[in-house]
């Protein structure tokens, strides 16, 4: 992390920058799980150490408040104290502030393979201004 962090940082904050800097940027989305998998808060880098409990996403452009944090783990951030969300839920917000991704039925990936959009979970508004 050391060596990763301070790079991604960066290369965030530009970003965050940019949308700041456009009026009708889109959503952009990062999670510190691509799926549904985050990393125990001790972990050393030795193995993969999925935790599925609890995990970080940041949502910014496409109306997202900027500087809004909701929910909150534990101390040690491994479970999740106040506003838990369902594992499909952060990708909601796609569905809401991007008009294609609207219709809750299944779609194909690009490899074929049936996905639903948050899986028909509704969004949560108060991540929006």
């Amino acid at each position: 992390m050391a060596d990763v962090a301070p790079v991604f940082d960066r290369a965030y904050a530009t970003l965050i920058t940019d949308l700041e800097q456009r009026a009708n940027a889109g959503l952009k989305h990062w999670s510190s799980s691509p799926t549904e998998f985050g990393r125990k808060p001790n972990f050393d880098g030795d193995g993969r150490s999925h935790h599925p409990v609890c995990f970080s996403t940041v949502l910014a452009g496409g109306g997202a408040k900027a500087g809004f944090v909701y929910g909150k783990s534990d101390d040690a951030g491994y479970y999740v104290d106040e506003d838990p969300v369902t594992r499909s839920e952060p990708f909601t917000p796609a569905s809401h502030s991007q008009p294609v991704w609207k219709s809750k039925s299944q779609r194909l990936s690009p490899s074929g393979r049936p996905m639903t959009v948050g899986d028909g979970e509704e969004p949560v508004l108060e991540l929006f201004a």
